[in-house]
């Protein structure tokens, strides 16, 4: 309910929802878990309707989309251009949706797997001609590796015309911590924690992004989730009641993290951002996000994740570990309207 309810202007939020694997629309009985659901729920979930939790853009329209499994490069790339509203002349495709995506959150990816020529040409393609040739906003979840690069583990977040994404801690962590991903000095067992630092799972690397909070570590034991985040899974298949009154709805789950929880958080403040400013371009969307952020952990040494100056400016702007730094959602929506038309920024990188 959190993912179908209406607008302030009076329009559904959800445009529709398309199931790639079985080519039929999407249906809860026909969903493979809850993760996508999670997803959703954290960009868009509904907000002032008395239910449930609000996503970061809960007043933004939501298109599902599940890819098809096993997926060819070309069969991905199709379901992308559908999603942005380009006809990919596939017989067996849904009618393009009524709205048409601006932004694309994947918290997904497959680990060594190369990028496709078609994979590149779609997110060129993307980039260059979504949106009515603004480009759309394409986020990718950097993977929960540990501390390792992901540059070619995740090829697909790491390709230039895409916003990597990884995690930071969140609020009031559970420390010291037991982890299946070891520390960046190979610590496993009582490692201290802080909110606003790394967490065990995020990888690193020159493409990073941006980091948005999640949770903070994977249980040595078990694997299971310190500190989860709450958001919605499917209907009924949850442990928190999210409806007032006698009804009992367990639509809501604390279980949800990892740098699956960080793309969709990223994804909901660009959402924000083109509410403000639909006008903007990618690469001013991008510029926005990065130069908004709180450049956490700034006293760090590691070789690795300390912050350097890349551009010579004098101004240490950028870690392996932060990318950009922790994304602030009212700073980028107060830099978007503060904003000076025509601004000079070009190119990716």
């Amino acid at each position: 309910p959190d993912l179908t309810a209406n607008l302030t202007d009076g329009t559904s939020k959800l445009v529709t929802s398309f199931n790639f694997n079985a080519m039929a629309p999407q249906t809860v009985a026909a969903l493979g878990g809850d993760h996508g659901t999670q997803c959703a729920g954290i960009a868009t979930a509904a907000f002032n309707n008395n239910r449930g939790i609000a996503g970061v853009a809960p007043n933004c329209h939501l298109i599902g989309a599940r890819l098809p499994s096993p997926a060819t490069g070309i069969a991905m790339a199709d379901a992308f251009m559908w999603a942005a509203g380009f006809n990919t002349g596939n017989p067996n495709f849904p009618p393009l949706p009524g709205r048409t995506a601006d932004v694309i959150s994947n918290s997904w990816g497959v680990s060594g797997a190369a990028l496709s020529a078609a994979l590149r040409d779609c997110f060129d393609r993307l980039a260059a001609n979504g949106r009515g040739g603004r480009g759309c906003v394409v986020t990718f979840s950097v993977g929960n590796l540990g501390h390792v690069q992901f540059s070619n583990q995740r090829t697909f977040a790491a390709y230039e015309r895409n916003i990597a994404v990884g995690a930071s801690i969140n609020v009031n962590p559970t420390s010291p911590v037991n982890s299946a991903n070891a520390d960046p000095n190979g610590n496993t067992n009582n490692i201290n924690v802080a909110v606003d630092t790394r967490t065990l799972y995020s990888p690193f690397g020159p493409e990073l992004d941006i980091v948005a909070p999640s949770h903070t570590a994977y249980n040595a034991a078990g694997g299971g989730l310190i500190d989860p985040t709450t958001s919605a899974v499917r209907v009924g298949n949850g442990a928190l009641d999210g409806c007032p009154g006698p009804v009992i709805c367990n639509d809501y789950a604390t279980s949800f993290g990892g740098t699956s929880h960080a793309s969709p958080t990223i994804a909901g403040v660009a959402g924000l951002v083109l509410s403000v400013n639909p006008s903007l371009s990618l690469v001013e969307v991008r510029e926005i996000l990065r130069t908004t952020t709180v450049r956490i952990d700034f006293a760090n040494t590691n070789p690795i994740g300390q912050w350097v100056d890349n551009d010579g400016d004098g101004v240490r702007e950028f870690s392996q570990w932060y990318g950009y730094g922790r994304v602030d959602a009212n700073a980028a929506v107060n830099a978007t309207r503060d904003r000076t038309p025509g601004a000079d920024i070009v190119g990716f990188g």
